[in-house]
């Protein structure tokens, strides 16, 4: 009997999972995996690749956001250990986000992302995660041409410099982000790493300053297999380019504001980051800093805030309807210069950096690169899994 009810269990697992699968088969694109999910699935505060096969989700449980609280939900540590697909393969991932918005609805804020050099980072900065934040939130990035899919999840409310010297081995500042910067570009901490010689459990390793594509780098499949930069570039090793390793660091200005005014039916919040970015082993000269701005329009839905390009249809007490097409998408000005991308790389039916954006990032940055490569997501999710709706308020007239 017990033998009968484990196969049943499997049968019954199997056709599960086999029945969206028949719409595949049938060249359709299936827009949800299972009935019961179908809401779930197409929600547009899905943090994952369900964004790609559903890019005309709505909001659908949308309020005004509140642009004080947005700030301060900003406000603390963000941990991105392992929580990375690229071309969906996991990256090695260690990466640590410190914003700071204790003045408000402006701040600052410092990204270090390392990928294949291990967690030293993320483990240094967790071990300082000593009381977990007041709610549970992540920050999603999802890119559908790349298949892309980028998560930070928060640890803590507080903003962890401490944790961030003992990961990086620089002597910082505990209070100030702007000025613990400065210590990390003094210390070269952007101009080179200890790359792994002998496999990604061993702590053997050379010290190095590559620059994307000058074949220094070296790289460890999961099978254990080590390939050259060169190699990997002559198509021996498919894939093994996300095992490459490297480093990118940013310093932000941050800055929030109520978006209303334009039709939409909800008050929404307007966040603006300017950006100096550092690297090694990326398209970035090691030692030189290039200039950018990341920006995106963030709207209320349920108990999370979403940025995505999006049509809003509403409907009036008198019944007249009216579609409006928001530029609501998170965009970077540089994402695709110091990351090798093309501009091609961007998703097509993706729309660009909205172009007030875009002239405010050409006239408010220089770049070392000859022109910018706008990278565009599809969706961008704040998100309280689980958590109490927003706090609400009446957008102003």
């Amino acid at each position: 009997m017990r033998m009968l009810k484990a196969t049943v269990t499997a049968a019954m697992f199997l056709f599960a999972i086999a029945c969206p699968l028949m719409a595949q088969e049938k060249g359709e694109e299936a827009k949800f995996d299972r009935e019961i999910f179908k809401k779930s699935a197409m929600s547009i505060a899905r943090p994952d690749l369900m964004a790609c096969r559903n890019s005309d989700a709505q909001i659908t449980q949308g309020s005004d956001v509140n642009v004080d609280a947005f700030a301060r939900n900003l406000h603390g540590t963000w941990v991105n250990r392992d929580n990375r697909t690229m071309n969906g393969a996991v990256m090695e991932t260690d990466a640590v986000l410190l914003i700071d918005m204790s003045g408000g609805r402006a701040g600052s804020a410092i990204l270090i992302d390392r990928v294949n050099l291990g967690h030293p980072l993320a483990d240094a900065v967790l071990a300082q995660a000593t009381t977990p934040p007041a709610v549970p939130q992540t920050i999603s990035f999802v890119h559908c041409g790349l298949q892309f899919v980028d998560q930070y999840v928060k640890v803590s409310d507080q903003v962890l410099i401490k944790g961030l010297a003992i990961g990086t081995k620089v002597s910082l500042p505990t209070t100030d982000l702007r000025e613990a910067w400065g210590k990390l570009v003094a210390a070269g901490y952007f101009n080179s790493f200890t790359m792994r010689t002998a496999g990604k459990q061993s702590a053997v390793g050379v010290k190095v300053s590559p620059v994307e594509g000058d074949g220094a780098r070296v790289a460890f499949t999961s099978e254990g297999l080590k390939v050259t930069e060169k190699t990997i570039q002559d198509g021996m090793v498919p894939g093994a380019e996300n095992n490459l390793p490297a480093i990118i660091g940013g310093m932000f200005k941050t800055s929030v504001a109520p978006q209303s005014g334009d039709g939409r039916a909800y008050q929404a919040a307007n966040m603006k980051w300017e950006g100096e970015y550092r690297g090694v082993g990326v398209a970035i000269p090691a030692g030189s800093p290039i200039f950018g701005i990341e920006q995106g329009i963030f709207a209320s839905e349920g108990s999370s805030y979403v940025a995505a390009n999006r049509v809003e249809t509403t409907t009036s007490p008198t019944g007249d309807v009216k579609t409006l097409a928001l530029a609501d998408g998170y965009a970077t000005s540089e994402c695709g210069d110091k990351s090798g991308f093309e501009a091609a790389a961007s998703n097509p039916n993706a729309l660009t950096m909205p172009q007030a954006q875009k002239a405010s990032a050409t006239s408010t940055a220089t770049s070392t690169s000859a022109s910018q490569t706008i990278l565009a997501f599809d969706r961008v999710i704040i998100g309280r899994p689980g958590g109490p709706r927003l706090p609400v308020t009446k957008a102003k007239p």
